[in-house]
C-alpha cells in the first residue's frame, strides 16, 4: 500500500512538472522533477519488497540532498567551465541558481532509488557472467585505479588552466577520473563491492541496471527542456540527430551521472 502511494504521489509530479513546466517556464519544475522521480523509484522499491529511502528519516534526507547538491556543483564545474558543454540558460541569478543546486541534490535519492527498483527487477534474471578482465589482473588493477583517476581529472584541470580554448571531449576523462577516485574512496569505507568491483568481476545486475533508470530519465527529463529551454549542450560530439528530442550524447550522459552518483552515495552513505 505504501509503495502503490509513493508511486501515484511520483507520478502526480512528474505530470505536474511537465504541465507547469510547458505552461509557465519556471525553473522551479526542473527541481519537482526529481522528486517525482525519486518517489515513483522509491515506491517501485517498497512494492518489490525492499525498504524505500523516504523511511530513513528526515535528517538522513537532508544530509542525503545536501550531499547531491554538492557533488552537482562540482558536476557543473567540469561540464561548465572546465569542459564548456552545459549552458545553462535559464540560470542567470542567485535565486535560480538555489534552485538548480536543489534540483541536483534530489537527483541523488532520485538516482539511488530508481536503480534499486531496476536492480530488484534484474536479479530475478539469470543474467551470464563474464568479468571484464581475467581474476589475475585485478589485483594489478586495484593498485592503479587512484593514481589513473587523479592523473584523468587532473588532465582536464590542467588544460583548462592552461590553454585558451574549453575542450569539450576532455569531459569524458574528467568523470572517469573522478568515478575511479569516488569507487576507491567507497572501497575504504565499504565491504560490499561498488560498481568498479562488479565490472572486473563480471557482476553485470548493477552495472545494467542504470541503463532503464538512465534512458528513461534522459528521455523524460530532456524532453521536458527541449519544451522549456532550460538549458543546452554544445561544444561536443553527437548532438545530432536528436532522438524524440533529446541529443544522443545526453543519453550517454546520464547512464554517466548514475555511475557517478551510486559511487558517491557508496563512498558517503
Amino acid at each position: 500500500m505504501f509503495g502503490a502511494i509513493l508511486i501515484g504521489l511520483g507520478s502526480v509530479l512528474l505530470a505536474l512538472s511537465w504541465v507547469g513546466g510547458v505552461g509557465t517556464g519556471w525553473f522551479i519544475w526542473h527541481v519537482t522533477f526529481p522528486v517525482g522521480f525519486w518517489l515513483l523509484g522509491d515506491g517501485l522499491t517498497a512494492g518489490l519488497g525492499e525498504r524505500p529511502l523516504v523511511r530513513n528519516g528526515p535528517r538522513w534526507l537532508v544530509a542525503l540532498v545536501a550531499a547531491g547538491a554538492g557533488l552537482g556543483l562540482l558536476l557543473d564545474t567540469l561540464m561548465v567551465h572546465v569542459a564548456g558543454i552545459l549552458d545553462y540558460m535559464a540560470v542567470r541569478d542567485i535565486p535560480t541558481a538555489l534552485l538548480l543546486y536543489l534540483g541536483w541534490g534530489f537527483c541523488l535519492p532520485a538516482l539511488v532509488a530508481t536503480h534499486r527498483a531496476s536492480g530488484a527487477l534484474l536479479r530475478r534474471l539469470p543474467l551470464p557472467r563474464f568479468p571484464a578482465v581475467p581474476e589475475t589482473w585485478r589485483a594489478a588493477w586495484s593498485r592503479w585505479t587512484v593514481p589513473a583517476g587523479a592523473a584523468l581529472l587532473a588532465s582536464a584541470l590542467f588544460l583548462r588552466l592552461y590553454y585558451p580554448l574549453r575542450l569539450g571531449f576532455m569531459v569524458a576523462p574528467a568523470f572517469l577520473g573522478l568515478w575511479l577516485l569516488l569507487e576507491t574512496l567507497g572501497d575504504c569505507r565499504e565491504r560490499e563491492p561498488g560498481l568498479l568491483d562488479d565490472l572486473l568481476s563480471g557482476q553485470w545486475v548493477s552495472l545494467l541496471a542504470m541503463i532503464p533508470p538512465a534512458l528513461l530519465l534522459a528521455l523524460t527529463w530532456e524532453g521536458l527542456n527541449n519544451l522549456m529551454g532550460s538549458w543546452a549542450y554544445g561544444n561536443i560530439f553527437w548532438l545530432e540527430p536528436a532522438l524524440l528530442g533529446v541529443p544522443p550524447v545526453a543519453y550517454c550522459g546520464y547512464v554517466c551521472w548514475y555511475a557517478l552518483f551510486l559511487s558517491f552515495y557508496r563512498a558517503c552513505f
